[in-house]
């Protein structure tokens, strides 16, 4: 992809920058148009390339983060070693959720 491709809004670069601003998951994915108006196309479609380019705009912190007025969640939230970004506080509700249903089950 040309310079401006990887900048175009839809691109995976694109993509990945929204992703990590708004605080969603490491989600690989692009348009081939402008972003929710054109063929969505997934992760398990995107070459290596293409994930590649996700990933450097998701890792792109020049743009910061959203401000959604709860910095104590925010500040719980880290990067795995895979990539995957989670919050430890959702993390710790859903093993809690997990153990009772697994109880519930025996």
């Amino acid at each position: 992809m040309t310079t401006n491709e990887q900048d175009r809004h839809g691109s995976p670069r694109d993509r990945g920058q929204a992703d990590y601003y708004y605080g969603r998951l490491w989600s690989p994915h692009y348009y081939k148009g402008d972003s929710f108006s054109s063929e969505l196309v997934e992760h398990k479609e995107m070459t290596e390339e293409e994930v590649k380019q996700y990933t450097e705009g998701y890792q792109d912190q020049l743009a910061g983060q959203k401000d959604w007025g709860c910095e104590d969640i925010l500040d719980a939230t880290v990067i795995s070693e895979e990539g995957y970004q989670f919050n430890k506080e959702y993390e710790a509700i859903m093993n809690d959720v997990h153990e009772q249903i697994t109880k519930k089950d025996e």
